[in-house]
Protein backbone atom coordinates (compact mmCIF):
# COMPACT_ATOMS: atom_id res chain seq x y z
CA UNK A 1 0.00 0.00 0.00
CA UNK A 2 1.26 3.44 -0.90
CA UNK A 3 0.63 6.71 0.89
CA UNK A 4 0.59 10.24 -0.46
CA UNK A 5 -0.14 13.72 0.84
CA UNK A 6 -2.94 16.07 -0.12
CA UNK A 7 -1.87 19.64 -0.95
CA UNK A 8 -3.56 22.78 0.31
CA UNK A 9 -5.47 22.84 -3.01
CA UNK A 10 -6.70 19.25 -2.43
CA UNK A 11 -4.40 17.74 -5.06
CA UNK A 12 -2.34 14.60 -4.69
CA UNK A 13 0.37 12.77 -6.66
CA UNK A 14 0.00 9.19 -7.89
CA UNK A 15 3.39 7.46 -7.85
CA UNK A 16 4.98 6.74 -11.23
CA UNK A 17 4.95 2.94 -10.91
CA UNK A 18 1.20 3.03 -10.18
CA UNK A 19 0.55 5.33 -13.16
CA UNK A 20 2.50 2.97 -15.43
CA UNK A 21 0.81 -0.16 -14.05
CA UNK A 22 -2.68 1.31 -14.49
CA UNK A 23 -1.73 3.04 -17.76
CA UNK A 24 -2.92 6.39 -16.44
CA UNK A 25 -2.50 9.40 -18.68
CA UNK A 26 -3.47 13.04 -18.15
CA UNK A 27 -7.21 13.69 -18.46
CA UNK A 28 -8.09 9.99 -18.22
CA UNK A 29 -11.35 9.47 -16.37
CA UNK A 30 -11.34 7.63 -13.07
CA UNK A 31 -14.09 7.00 -10.54
CA UNK A 32 -13.77 7.43 -6.80
CA UNK A 33 -16.08 5.11 -4.89
CA UNK A 34 -16.57 6.07 -1.27
CA UNK A 35 -16.83 3.44 1.46
CA UNK A 36 -17.53 3.73 5.15
CA UNK A 37 -13.88 4.28 6.11
CA UNK A 38 -12.26 5.35 2.87
CA UNK A 39 -12.43 5.26 -0.89
CA UNK A 40 -11.38 3.32 -3.93
CA UNK A 41 -10.05 4.52 -7.28
CA UNK A 42 -11.63 2.67 -10.20
CA UNK A 43 -10.82 2.81 -13.90
CA UNK A 44 -14.15 2.67 -15.77
CA UNK A 45 -14.35 0.34 -18.76
CA UNK A 46 -15.93 1.15 -22.09
CA UNK A 47 -18.97 -0.72 -23.33
CA UNK A 48 -16.76 -2.48 -25.85
CA UNK A 49 -14.46 -3.75 -23.08
CA UNK A 50 -17.46 -4.97 -21.05
CA UNK A 51 -18.86 -7.05 -23.89
CA UNK A 52 -19.29 -10.67 -22.86
CA UNK A 53 -18.52 -10.25 -19.15
CA UNK A 54 -21.83 -11.93 -18.24
CA UNK A 55 -21.28 -15.02 -20.39
CA UNK A 56 -22.22 -18.12 -18.44
CA UNK A 57 -24.33 -16.32 -15.84
CA UNK A 58 -27.10 -18.45 -14.33
CA UNK A 59 -30.47 -17.10 -15.53
CA UNK A 60 -32.59 -19.93 -14.05
CA UNK A 61 -34.45 -18.24 -11.23
CA UNK A 62 -38.07 -17.62 -10.26
CA UNK A 63 -39.36 -14.28 -11.53
CA UNK A 64 -42.04 -12.22 -9.81
CA UNK A 65 -45.48 -12.64 -11.38
CA UNK A 66 -45.64 -9.05 -12.59
CA UNK A 67 -42.21 -9.27 -14.26
CA UNK A 68 -42.87 -12.14 -16.67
Amino acid sequence: METTNISLRYKTVIQQWIRKTLQLIPRKNVQLVLHENGGELILPKSVREMRGFLNGINTDFQRDGDRV
